[in-house]
């Protein structure tokens, strides 16, 4: 069974409905760990089939695994409580962190990031949480982490709770579980004298876990923040390297620990002296002047030109220091360069700074040149700047040959010539914003590049001109594995009528998962020795019509990106992804990214393509509806989404 599943087969549905029926216990544990491998709507059934095992390990699994499978919230609570008072801490641990996940409305997913409070139960999670807090007094620890995680999830933050983690922050085996949910639900003013007296604590642990966790005071309090300062000088390299990393996430409000995040960047421990020299760009504005009077004096030379940049353009003010340091032979000409691109806007003394590095990137310092080249475009283009650019060659970088082309644009000869030597420009996604309407455009600058021969198929799809479709009809006859779905969905661009569609609603989230979804893998994409692997994103492009319960469509539409899209991340992001909508017909057509995991080793896998693959965890916002989550894949099928009328 093991073997079998692990080959991802076509029929895997009926292999493990099979062996979780199966008399042996170790059978039905093998295939148990791929129920999460399946489709919602045929995992549930089965591991809800499989509380009812007597075997602890098969039932710990199962109780695992709910949490990542859509089910009713309500009903399948109830069928996990019991498991609580179950004599195995694993099994216990299993049904806390099924109870977590439903709770939270964080079923089905990746991770704390893909959580959208406003359509979670509250009553549920309210429950669940006064049902999980004598939970905390568990004889295991990892029942006891479990707990902690669940609740932090869930959204508990009273006093009560926040001083058992501060109590605990320092444990060895469950410390930084919960440094991490203090982070995540924040401190507040209550919490000051505890974490007053642990940042001066004699054992070393808690003055670590204290100057790690004083970044979540909300909002910060400045004798706190004093007390982290101190510890930049603390005998211990870890409480050194945490108090360096907070200063700089508690920001503006730590500007005063400039003097000593300076004296920072000569520690002995190498970690300490890097977050420094990071934290001190992310102390605010106030900052920039006393950067600028380090710099003239010659101290930390790099880590001040860093932190000027991470200012923008509010240190303007610093281009000619910058450009003095330029002129020094020992310079670091990448990181002078990178903050002029971020403080030079429409300077031409930053310009012709920066004009004086620029060449082809395969000549000696390629990366300087690039650099360069990066620079010139942020801070602005002139016509004796163009007329530079123009005679590059980034014929082996797409990427770089379409920043130079959208920037040669208002000079259309010197962008026609540039394009001839470099026909990889029109790869760059910033020419595709140009088609699609994200990046302004004359009629003139689109009929150009639309001239052009052998242009991408992604160009053509997002042009929005129907003459292409035969074009991209006859990629798709010749597209076989990944990416004909992708080719697919250009085609439905440009009017295709769609194989398959997808139903979402409030009530159905769509019942769709490609092979490589998370926590699955497609087998089929990992080469036959692989021995390591490359975390990245994939491009995609998602499709469909949205309607209104009533059967319109609306006059508008957004989707909001909400999760972290690098795998199990926590950053909560609230990001518009670019679209193109016709209102008449409400079709859409998405383009944004997704996680992906790429198999790496010897031999050639049976198909190309990442092996793994995240989700775009989204809020649909309608003109007139309320607010609907939808989560897209790679891969992703047509959709047909119905928002609910707003009352």
């Amino acid at each position: 069974v093991a073997t079998w599943c692990k080959q991802e087969p076509d029929d895997l549905t009926l292999v493990v409905k099979t062996a979780v029926a199966d008399p042996a216990n170790q059978v039905r544990l093998a295939a148990t760990k791929y129920v999460s491998h399946l489709l919602d709507q045929d995992a549930g059934p089965i591991v809800l089939s499989l509380l009812f095992s007597d075997d602890l390990e098969v039932l710990a699994n199962a109780l695992w695994r709910i949490g990542n499978v859509e089910l009713p919230r309500e009903s399948t609570t109830k069928q996990v409580l019991p498991f609580l008072s179950s004599q195995s801490a694993e099994v216990r641990r299993g049904a806390v962190h099924a109870l977590g996940q439903f709770g939270s409305g964080m079923h089905g997913g990746a991770g704390f990031s893909d959580r959208v409070d406003d359509l979670a139960d509250a009553g549920l999670r309210d429950r669940i949480i006064e049902i999980l807090r004598p939970l905390l007094t568990d004889p295991q620890t990892e029942v006891i982490n479990e707990v902690v995680t669940a609740l932090g999830n869930l959204g508990l933050a009273d006093p009560k709770f926040r001083r058992w983690l501060l109590d605990h922050v320092a444990d060895k085996e469950m410390g930084w579980t919960c440094a991490s949910v203090l982070c995540r639900i924040r401190m507040t003013s209550e919490d000051v004298p505890a974490l007053l007296a642990m940042l001066t604590d004699p054992v070393t642990k808690r003055r670590e876990m204290a100057a790690y966790i004083a970044r979540s005071l909300t909002p910060p309090d400045r004798r706190v923040t004093d007390a982290v300062i101190v510890c930049l000088s603390d005998s211990e390299a870890r409480v050194r390297g945490s108090a360096a990393v907070t200063l700089g996430q508690i920001g503006p409000d730590a500007v005063h620990a400039y003097d000593a995040l300076v004296k920072a960047l000569d520690d002995s421990d190498r970690n300490t002296a890097g977050w420094a020299a990071k934290s001190l760009g992310e102390l605010g504005d106030g900052v920039i002047e006393p950067l600028r009077r380090d710099l003239r004096a010659g101290r930390h030379t790099t880590a001040c030109v860093s932190a000027l940049g991470m200012r923008g353009i509010a240190a303007a003010a610093a281009i000619p220091e910058i450009i003095a340091e330029m002129a020094k032979p020992d310079a670091n000409l990448e990181t002078c360069l990178g903050t002029l691109s971020n403080i030079g806007h429409g300077s031409s003394a930053a310009r012709t700074a920066a004009l004086a590095h620029v060449r082809d990137p395969d000549s000696e310092n390629g990366s300087i040149a690039s650099s360069a080249v990066m620079a010139v475009v942020d801070i602005g283009l002139d016509e004796p700047a163009s007329r530079i650019l123009a005679t590059l060659d980034y014929a082996n970088s797409d990427y770089h040959a379409g920043l130079i082309f959208n920037a040669l644009l208002p000079w259309p000869t010197l962008a026609e010539s540039f394009l001839a030597r470099n026909p990889v420009a029109l790869h760059g996604y910033q020419v595709e914003d140009l088609i699609a309407g994200w990046a302004p455009a004359s009629p003139a600058t689109r009929e150009f590049i639309l001239r052009q021969p052998n242009l991408p198929l992604s160009m053509l799809a997002l042009s929005g001109d129907i003459r292409y479709l035969p074009i991209i009809r006859a990629a798709k006859e010749k597209a076989h594995g990944y990416g004909s779905s992708l080719i697919d969905a250009y085609a439905r661009m440009l009017g295709d009528h769609p194989e398959t569609t997808v139903k979402i609603s409030t009530t159905n989230p769509g019942q769709f998962r490609p092979a490589s979804a998370w926590p699955r893998v497609d087998r089929r994409r990992i080469a036959p020795e692989a021995d390591g692997h490359g975390d990245g994103y994939t491009d995609i492009i998602v499709t469909g019509v949205v309607r209104l319960a009533d059967g319109s469509h609306p006059k508008s539409i957004r989707f909001i990106g909400v999760n972290d899209r690098m795998l199990l991340g926590d950053r909560q992001e609230n990001e518009e992804k670019r679209l193109l909508y016709h209102v008449a017909s409400g079709r859409f057509a998405l383009r944004s990214t997704v996680f992906a995991a790429y198999s790496s080793g010897k031999g050639k896998a049976k198909e190309a393509g990442p092996y793994q693959t995240g989700s775009l965890i989204t809020r649909l916002m309608a003109d007139g509806a309320k607010p609907l989550r939808v989560v897209f894949y790679d891969e992703m099928p047509d959709v047909e989404i119905t928002v609910d009328l707003l009352p």
